[in-house]
C-alpha cells in the first residue's frame, strides 16, 4: 500500500515537471525574436543566390577569393574585414576562400554596407546578388 501511494506520488510529481518544463520552455521561446531578423539568417539569406549560381556553374568545390573595398583601394585590413572572411567561409563551404590573392577561377567581391563599384577594373562580373554580394571572373589577358 505504502509502495504503490509512493510510486503514484513520484509518477505525479515527475509529470508535473515535465509539463512546468515544457510550459516554461514555450514561454521562452515566444520571447525570442523571429528566425528572419538573427544576424547569421540575414547573412545566410544573402548568400544564397550566390550558392545558386555557383552550383548552376557546376563549381561545388575548389578554390574562391574573397575581395573588398579595402582591395580594390589598398586600404589597411580592418575587423570588419575578417568578420565577412569568416562569414564567407561558413556560407559557401565546401569551397576554400582565400584572400589576398585573385588567382582562384572565381572571385566573390563583398560589399556589402559599402558603396558597391559600378566595374572592377581586370574582372568580369558573372552574377550581381544585388545585395553587394558578386560574382567575378578575371578578364582574359590580350
Amino acid at each position: 500500500m505504502i509502495r504503490s501511494a509512493l510510486s503514484l506520488f513520484l509518477i505525479t510529481i515527475l509529470t508535473v515537471g515535465a509539463y512546468w518544463n515544457i510550459w516554461n520552455f514555450k514561454r521562452s521561446a515566444g520571447k525570442l525574436p523571429p528566425r528572419e531578423r538573427d544576424e547569421v539568417v540575414v547573412r545566410q539569406n544573402q548568400f544564397k543566390g550566390v550558392r545558386e549560381k555557383l552550383a548552376e556553374m557546376g563549381y561545388r568545390s575548389g578554390r574562391i577569393a574573397l575581395i573588398t573595398r579595402r582591395n580594390l583601394d589598398p586600404q589597411p585590413q580592418t575587423g570588419v574585414d575578417g568578420k565577412r572572411l569568416y562569414e564567407t567561409q561558413y556560407n559557401l563551404a565546401p569551397l576554400v576562400v582565400w584572400t589576398r590573392t585573385t588567382d582562384t577561377p572565381l572571385i566573390l567581391g563583398c560589399f556589402v554596407d559599402e558603396e558597391t563599384p559600378p566595374e572592377i577594373p581586370g574582372f568580369i562580373k558573372i552574377y550581381d546578388a544585388g545585395n553587394g554580394l558578386m560574382l567575378l571572373r578575371r578578364k582574359p589577358s590580350q
